[in-house]
């Protein structure tokens, strides 16, 4: 029950919200895979022994098996650019239960990439969030502590797929800029293993992508100091 509580917090809103977005898509967990609603798996190493299960609506992800295992799932479409006037949220809600770590990156990763192929990646390890940003992975630009073991609701928002903002279980974690270059086209969203050489096990209840055309009245309650214009903050968060 606190677990639902905690990630049905921010989103009152997204059933209703879902018809009038430019782009919506989300993955619950119920019954299905991600690569069943709308999502592609890329995977990488022995795949085949990465296990997968859906119980009591959480997709289970353990890669424990092998590091060489990249187990990853990814939408791309245009449409995840926002147009003026518009933002893309991210919202999802999970935990890492165990992973291996490069530095302070965890195997367990939500990434987004714009058109220009910059991108932003959060590594979610057990207690703790990271951005690294253009730094090594042992001194990431933005770090942010969680309470391990249990599960956390995310928020991302951008309104020009340059700058973001993000929230963790309603609180402000950190602003920052996409960066680098990635290896696949986007505009794109993806989450899971990533890393080669890594392994992990994590725990996702859901993943939801929207292109909203304003914040919506529940976003706004439970987030009563977002400014809707992107900008980058200062030091909170910041390590």
């Amino acid at each position: 029950m606190q677990r639902a509580i905690v990630c049905l917090a921010l989103l009152t809103s997204g059933a209703s919200l879902a018809r009038a977005d430019s782009f919506y898509l989300r993955y619950n967990a119920d019954e299905t895979f991600p690569e069943q609603e709308g999502w592609v798996r890329y995977t990488q190493g022995p795949w085949w022994l990465s296990e997968r299960g859906l119980r009591d609506g959480i997709f289970r992800l353990d890669t424990r098996a092998s590091a060489s295992i990249a187990d990853h799932y990814m939408v791309t479409d245009p449409a995840l650019e926002p147009a003026m006037g518009q933002f893309l949220r991210l919202t999802w809600c999970m935990r890492t239960l165990e992973s291996d770590l490069l530095g302070d990156m965890s195997d367990v990763d939500l990434g987004i990439t714009n058109a220009a192929r910059q991108n932003v990646q959060f590594f979610v390890a057990p207690e703790f969030v990271v951005e690294t940003g253009d730094g090594p992975p042992w001194d990431p630009e933005h770090w942010y502590p969680l309470k391990p073991g249990a599960f956390h609701t995310y928020l991302f928002v951008t309104s020009d797929m340059q700058t973001y903002e993000l929230y963790v279980d309603g609180a402000f974690a950190f602003g920052g800029e996409f960066r680098g270059t990635s290896f696949r086209p986007g505009p794109n969203v993806g989450f899971g293993d990533v890393i080669v050489g890594l392994s992990s096990l994590s725990e996702w209840d859901f993943v939801e992508v929207a292109v909203v055309p304003e914040p919506s009245a529940a976003l706004s309650a439970a987030l009563p100091g977002f400014l809707w214009s992107i900008r980058r903050r200062g030091s909170r968060g910041v390590r």
